[in-house]
């Protein structure tokens, strides 16, 4: 009975602590996933600083069109058509992020609006170069004005302001953006690797759990087989001392027997 005890509190400890185990796996893999999806900063790339240079040749750009859009979001669909095991991308979770990646990838709607915001950017260039070219170049006074009309000029300021506005939330959208290496032939990258890691270390633990449980179990059932078996001898030993007590009484209570401190007695005529 004591090693079935000292076998069940063993048993009890090595399932506590592979219990322990497992919820530590899972509590980590759970914090690597908000760690992801809240602090996308920690994975963000440094975006890249722009510069806008304008010249008189700035009206000689040509403009993205929506043909140009439609082809560049065709290649992007084809080209995710030769990967099915694509997962979904989550916003703030940066999959297959690598510095050294040779692709960029994103979401579909970010990508359309900052071809939206390059788009109009383009147009706010044509029409400051434009304004920049009346500026330069005034046109002869009609009869009856007086001095030069200052509209140019306030346009092109306009024109500006506007223009730092959709750089600024072309830059913004470019952030959504970041370089991935691609898995080569259908192997997983390092994230991958260590989520399948994790996942056959969690399988390992439930599997040594799931062991020590039924373990656990069966060192639990022979323990109360122990406990019955003791009932059942103690109640027999009851039963065996009782019928000696009866035993006892029905010899000292015999007809005939010699009492103890009792006298024999006399015969007559003696």
């Amino acid at each position: 009975m004591q090693a079935l005890r000292v076998q069940l509190e063993k048993s009890i400890e090595t399932n506590n602590t592979l219990r322990s185990k497992l919820e530590e796996q899972l509590m980590q893999g759970a914090k690597q996933t908000q760690e992801g999806a809240l602090s996308p900063a920690v994975q963000t790339l440094s975006a890249p600083k722009w510069s806008l240079q304008l010249d008189k040749h700035a009206s000689d750009t040509p403009l993205f069109s929506r043909n140009d859009v439609d082809s560049l979001s065709c290649e992007s669909s084809s080209s995710s058509a030769h990967t099915p095991c694509m997962p979904g991308l989550v916003t703030g979770h940066r999959l297959w992020a690598s510095k050294n990646g040779c692709h960029v990838l994103g979401l579909i709607e970010d990508y359309d609006a900052l071809c939206k915001q390059i788009g109009q950017g383009q147009r706010l260039l044509v029409e400051m170069d434009i304004q920049t070219q009346k500026a330069l170049y005034p046109t002869s006074p009609e009869p009856g004005t007086k001095g030069s009309h200052p509209a140019p000029l306030s346009k092109l300021v306009s024109s500006v302001t506007a223009a730092k506005v959709v750089l600024e939330e072309a830059s913004r959208l470019l952030q959504h953006l970041w370089r991935v290496s691609l898995p080569n032939n259908g192997q997983c990258t390092l994230h991958c690797e260590q989520s399948e890691e994790m996942k056959a270390e969690i399988n390992k633990l439930h599997k040594k759990l799931f062991e020590q449980e039924k373990k656990l179990q069966n060192t639990a059932k022979l323990l109360q087989q122990s406990k019955h078996q003791e009932k059942v001898i103690f109640d027999q030993l009851v039963v065996t001392h009782k019928v000696l007590r009866k035993a006892r009484g029905n010899l000292e209570l015999r007809p005939g027997g010699a009492h103890p401190g009792a006298s024999s007695p006399s015969r007559p005529g003696s």
